[in-house]
């Protein structure tokens, strides 16, 4: 009886191959479903980021209801300092994000009455390391993290230290600074680079700027995000006010925001004008171009990170999503634009008059 039985369990045993084998198995079997995991993961992100731009652009229409525009984005002079110089007090000027404007109505109404709007207190926190709501309400208020403000998909982090257009002298540029996925389409103007290259398509002007004239070539870059034709430009002593009646192009063809990702730019706090503008005159998730770009021994990731400080390389719109990127019209409807998209399609969706008959479906 006993030898029966000790037959039955070899019998029933698995032999090492056979484990092998089930081991085997098991691992093509996870190969083959980690990738369908992270599609569906990056699927479930990219809907919540999409969701994110839906409730800026509705913000967005909320904020035109009360003051009959949409958020207001600019720069106020009141010192001497020029365009672009890193102002050293804040009693030089002030300024306002779009972002900044709509935090009443992304559920952020506490943090905007913690902020101080007058002249003089705006233009950026000052430093006080480490801020606090106790301390400088500004620089405290520079620190917070707004989730709707950040895409699920983009992987940097939240804070970034040492941004642009800040004061060079310690302790400011230690401090951490909240970051942005998103900004305001200033249009289509940028005239920076030489002529046909990746940021400038002609020697022509390249495009009327929303404070009369044209945006000529050569100009600052500073300016020329000052002189946007689209919906939110960032205005220097000259807040561009826009609204909804004067998008001649119809909203529904007329970028309002779009994609960014907070470590490709020097330039992603939530708080400051300069730092939530992008331009359609640099393609759609463009490659680096900087003489930091070394391709041979970068993806286009790190390069991009590398190009951060590089105004003129960053300033147009990316995204981390395969293909392209999540933009809100000015009607309030979102869209997936393709990084194929013909330029010129993709610049004259940037523009609120420009008088063209596209679609960038």
């Amino acid at each position: 009886m006993s030898q029966r039985l000790n037959r039955m369990l070899r019998r029933r045993a698995f032999t090492l191959v056979e484990l092998l084998v089930v081991i085997a198995i098991i691992g093509i079997l996870v190969g083959l479903l980690l990738p369908a995991v992270q599609a569906a993961r990056e699927a479930a992100r990219r809907m919540q980021c999409s969701n994110n731009v839906k409730q800026l652009g509705l913000a967005s229409h909320t904020y035109h209801d009360a003051f009959k525009s949409l958020p207001i984005c600019y720069w106020q002079q009141l010192g001497g300092a020029g365009i672009g110089a890193n102002l050293t007090s804040p009693a030089e000027g002030r300024q306002i994000s779009w972002l900044t404007g709509i935090l009443p109505y992304v559920e952020q109404t506490a943090l905007f009455n913690q902020i101080n709007f007058t002249p003089g207190s705006m233009v950026v926190p000052v430093p006080v390391n480490p801020p606090s709501a106790t301390g400088n309400l500004n620089s405290w208020a520079a620190t917070q993290r707004i989730p709707g403000f950040k895409c699920p998909s983009d992987p940097s982090p939240d804070l970034i230290a040492a941004q642009g257009n800040l004061p060079t002298t310690a302790p400011l540029p230690a401090i951490p600074f909240a970051v942005t996925s998103y900004k305001g389409c200033q249009g289509a103007n940028w005239v920076v680079g030489a002529p046909g290259s990746v940021y400038n398509t002609s020697a022509a002007p390249l495009g009327t700027s929303r404070f009369g004239g044209v945006t000529a070539v050569g100009v600052a870059q500073g300016s020329s995000l000052d002189r946007g034709n689209g919906v939110i430009s960032r205005g220097w002593n000259n807040a561009a006010k826009t609204n909804l009646s004067i998008i001649t192009d119809g909203t529904s063809n007329t970028y309002l925001v779009g994609e960014s990702v907070a470590d490709f730019t020097n330039w992603s706090m939530w708080f400051l004008s300069g730092s939530t503008v992008a331009t359609t005159s640099i393609p759609l998730n463009a490659k680096p171009v900087c003489t930091a770009y070394l391709p041979a021994s970068m993806s286009i990731r790190v390069g991009k990170v590398a190009c951060k400080n590089d105004q003129a390389s960053n300033s147009g719109f990316n995204s981390e999503h395969t293909g392209g990127g999540n933009f809100a019209l000015a009607d309030g409807s979102v869209r997936f634009v393709s990084s194929n998209i013909d330029r010129d399609v993709y610049r004259g969706t940037a523009t609120i008059s420009g008088g063209e008959v596209i679609s960038s479906e």
